[in-house]
C-alpha cells in the first residue's frame, strides 16, 4: 500500500499546543522552537520592532518551516519586505558607490521602479523558512518537496507571491555528498524567478584556509595581544548586548535591518535561540567592560551570525571587529562548520579566505494575475541590469 504523500500543515497562534515539534536533541532546536513559539504568542513586533507580519509555523514531513505572510505594511524590515530590500535599502546603499553619476542614475531608476513596485503589490508575499534573520539556514529538502510546499502555499494564499530567501550557490563538497539543499540557485526547480538579492560570503573554516592568509594571522596576533577576551553572555549583559547590536546594525548601517528588542535578546539568552558571547575588557574597578557581542546559530553543516555588534565610539585601533571576526572563525573551525559570513565588508572577508557567491530570492508567481507577474518580471530585469552594471565597473 502506497503511503500518503506529505502535506504542509500551517499552525497559527491558536494552534500552538497542536504543533508536532520534532525532538530537541539537535543543537539549537529547543531554542528555535522557543523563538517561533514567541513569534506566534507575543507577535513579531515584541521581538523585532520593525516587523509586522502574519506568522505561521509550517510542518512538512517532520521538518519545521517558519512562514511569514505580508501585504502592504509600511516601514517593515527587509527580512519580510521585498520593497524595503530592493528599493529602500538600495537607496541607502547608493552612498557606498562613491560615484556621483551612478548615484544619480540609480536614484532615478529606483524612484520609477519604487512607484511601479508599490502599485504592483510587491510586498504581498508569503515567505518560506523565514525566522526574521538576515540569513536563514535551511533543513534538507529535494526539488519535489520544494515544488509541493510552494504549490500548497500558493493555494492557501492565492494573492501572494511565494518567496524563498537566502538561496545561495556555495556549498562545500562534504555537504553536497550528504545531499544538503539548497545546492545552487541553478538547481532550483522551474518555474521560479531567481532574483539576485545580495553578494554573500562563505568560509570553509574546517579546511584551515584562513590560516594561510596573512590578514587572518595578523588578526590572531591582535587577538592574543589584546586585553579583551570572549566569554559566554550573562543575564546582566543583555542591555549592553542590545545597545551594541543597535550601534552597529541600526545606527551605523540601516534602520531597515531587523530591530531586535531587549525581549528578543532575553529570549535568545534564556532559551539559547542564539549562542551569545561577549567581548570583555578587564577593568580595575572589578567587573569588566563589555564592548562587543556575537550571536550565532548552527544548522546542519553551517553556522551563521545574525547578531554582531561593538562600541562604534571606541578607537578603531582597538580592532574590535577584527577580534570578533577572528573569534567567530575559530569557533566555526573548532566545530567543523562552514561559516556563512552573510554580506558586507567583502574585501575584509575575502582576504581571510572567504569565497563570494550571489544570493537570490526564488520567487514563484505563476498563480498571480498577468499584471502582478509583469511587476515581478520587471523587478527581475532591473536587478539583473543593475548587478551587471556594477560588476562591469568593479563595484
Amino acid at each position: 500500500m502506497t503511503p500518503n504523500p506529505p502535506q504542509l500543515e500551517l499552525y497559527g497562534p491558536e494552534d500552538l499546543a497542536l504543533i508536532p515539534w520534532p525532538p530537541t536533541g539537535e543543537s539549537g532546536e529547543g531554542g528555535f522552537r522557543a523563538l517561533l513559539s514567541a513569534y506566534l504568542l507575543e507577535g513579531t513586533q515584541t521581538l523585532v520592532a520593525n516587523v509586522r507580519t502574519r506568522f505561521f509555523v509550517g510542518v512538512w514531513d517532520g521538518r519545521i518551516l517558519p512562514i511569514t505572510v505580508n501585504r502592504a505594511e509600511k516601514g517593515n524590515s527587509y527580512v519580510v519586505s521585498p520593497f524595503s530590500h530592493y528599493v529602500s535599502y538600495a537607496r541607502e546603499e547608493l552612498r557606498e558607490l562613491k560615484n556621483p553619476a551612478l548615484e544619480r542614475l540609480f536614484n532615478v531608476v529606483l524612484a520609477a521602479l519604487g512607484a511601479l513596485l508599490a502599485w504592483g503589490k510587491l510586498d504581498h508575499t508569503v515567505q518560506v523558512n523565514n525566522a526574521l534573520f538576515s540569513t536563514n539556514l535551511y533543513p534538507v529538502f529535494n526539488r519535489e518537496e520544494v515544488r509541493a510546499i510552494t504549490a500548497a502555499l500558493a493555494q492557501r494564499f492565492p494573492h501572494a507571491a511565494v518567496l524563498w530567501r537566502s538561496i545561495s550557490p556555495y556549498v562545500l563538497e562534504q555537504v553536497l555528498e550528504q545531499s544538503v539543499w539548497p545546492i545552487s540557485p541553478l538547481e532550483f526547480p522551474e518555474p521560479f524567478r531567481l532574483i539576485p538579492s545580495r553578494s554573500v560570503l562563505f568560509l570553509d573554516a574546517p579546511s584551515g584556509v584562513q590560516h594561510r592568509k596573512k590578514d587572518f594571522r595578523n588578526d590572531l596576533r591582535a587577538l592574543r595581544s589584546s586585553a579583551y577576551h570572549l566569554r559566554p553572555a550573562r543575564e546582566h549583559d543583555l542591555e549592553r548586548i542590545h545597545s551594541l547590536y543597535g550601534l552597529l546594525y541600526l545606527d551605523k548601517y540601516s534602520r531597515l535591518n531587523p530591530q531586535f528588542t531587549l525581549a528578543f535578546f532575553r529570549l535568545a539568552f534564556e532559551r539559547q535561540t542564539l549562542e551569545l558571547w561577549v567581548l570583555e575588557r578587564p577593568c580595575s574597578e572589578g567587573m569588566g567592560q563589555v564592548d562587543g557581542v556575537l550571536g550565532f546559530y548552527t544548522r546542519g553543516h553551517m553556522m551563521t551570525c545574525p547578531v554582531l555588534g561593538y562600541d562604534t565610539a571606541l578607537p578603531q585601533n582597538l580592532g574590535l571587529y577584527r577580534i570578533l571576526s577572528a573569534y567567530l572563525v575559530l569557533e566555526a573551525e573548532k566545530r567543523g562548520l562552514v561559516l556563512h559570513a552573510s554580506s558586507g565588508v567583502a574585501k575584509f572577508k575575502r582576504s581571510r579566505g572567504a569565497v563570494s557567491a550571489q544570493e537570490v530570492s526564488a520567487v514563484y508567481d505563476a498563480h498571480l494575475s498577468p499584471l502582478r507577474r509583469l511587476v515581478w518580471a520587471l523587478l527581475e530585469r532591473a536587478v539583473r541590469w543593475a548587478w551587471r552594471l556594477l560588476e562591469q565597473r568593479g563595484l
